[in-house]
């Protein structure tokens, strides 16, 4: 594809707008939402090569492929499941860990809105900020924790922003987030803290869905590790208030578990012995010393908004997808004040 040569800080990605548009108007012909969102996505490379690429070309190439390839499994499956999923989204009844949820809930944004994603990583490709964040000196180190049948690889671009403003960062060595919890936050709690000598501080941790869940586990267990936890789209309340196509992927990765493959989680992991620690802290207030932030949207179309409300953290609500999360603006906008205020907070 030809690039325009004018220089505008607009993405030319007409056609990455016109899958959105098309997606949500007809998913019920999913051979041309895949085409066009082939054309659109390459559309989104083509201008972040040309205009990301300028400063530091191979890291964005090795980022953008990753992304794009996320992308297109995400809008792959996210038609596919609301193909084949009609019942409207309902909050799961099955979470032994649920707490008391606001009453009177909307219904859920169908899944379809999933397909956002696109669209959001165009938008935060186009932000100067993003591209060319100011970098401090004192900035803190992170590790990252990516969502449930998600790996390190998912969070590639909000590593590549976190580094570009000057943060260490580590992540949390997964291929798939899909093991036992209480193992999961075993390998997390190794790697914070090696970070957090190797930084020689304390790290912020933030985790997308379930790695929030993961991660906010681990930040109870080690608060003289961590000095701020930010959850984005983590259902902290009710680990299963999920939509039904989710949840069938849960126990499909549960029955999988249940025949013994290595890094899977299993039925038992819900209410057996081997994750009651971890379902315990996962209810336990955080003490003082760690900051918390949940970051939520009521346009959630994978998990109930409600779920991600933990009383122990401030709560900020944005405008997102819960896959775009890691690509959205407003995200990227209130982790940036986070970090920002993080120098200030732990030395006067």
């Amino acid at each position: 594809m030809e690039v325009p040569q004018a220089v505008d800080d607009t993405p030319p990605c007409v056609a990455a707008v016109g899958v959105g548009q098309r997606a949500g108007r007809r998913l019920d012909d999913v051979e041309q939402v895949g085409d066009s969102g082939m054309v659109g996505l390459q559309a989104v490379h083509d201008w972040a090569d040309r205009g990301v690429g300028r400063a530091e070309r191979g890291e964005q190439q090795h980022v953008l492929g990753a992304v794009v390839s996320v992308h297109v499994a995400a809008v792959t499956q996210a038609v596919h499941l609301q193909l084949h999923e009609p019942t409207p989204w309902r909050r799961s009844t099955l979470g032994r860990m649920s707490s008391q949820l606001a009453p009177g809930e909307a219904p859920a944004p169908p899944l379809r809105g999933e397909l956002r994603y696109g669209l959001e990583f165009a938008r935060l490709l186009a932000d100067r900020d993003f591209r060319s964040p100011p970098r401090r000196a004192q900035e803190p180190a992170v590790l990252l924790v990516p969502g449930f049948m998600a790996g390190d690889q998912s969070l590639s671009v909000l590593v590549g922003w976190l580094r570009r403003r000057g943060s260490p960062t580590s992540g949390a060595g997964m291929l798939l987030n899909t093991d036992c919890a209480e193992r999961a936050v075993g390998g997390i709690e190794s790697r914070l803290r090696h970070l957090a000598e190797r930084a020689e501080g304390r790290v912020v941790l933030i985790g997308q869905s379930r790695g929030g869940e993961l991660a906010r586990v681990a930040a109870l267990r080690n608060p003289d590790l961590v000095s701020t936890l930010v959850m984005l789209g983590s259902p902290v309340l009710a680990p299963l208030s999920v939509g039904p196509a989710v949840l069938g992927a849960v126990r499909s990765v549960a029955r999988i578990g249940d025949l013994g493959v290595p890094g899977m989680l299993s039925t038992e992991c819900r209410d057996g012995s081997c994750c009651v620690a971890f379902r315990e802290d996962l209810r336990a207030p955080l003490p003082p010393a760690v900051r918390a932030v949940a970051i939520y949207s009521r346009s959630d179309g994978i998990v109930s908004w409600e779920a991600c409300l933990d009383p122990s953290a401030d709560h900020v609500e944005v405008e997102s997808s819960h896959t775009g999360m890691s690509v959205n603006l407003g995200v990227y906008r209130v982790l940036a004040g986070i970090l920002d205020g993080e120098g200030d907070r732990w030395t006067g």
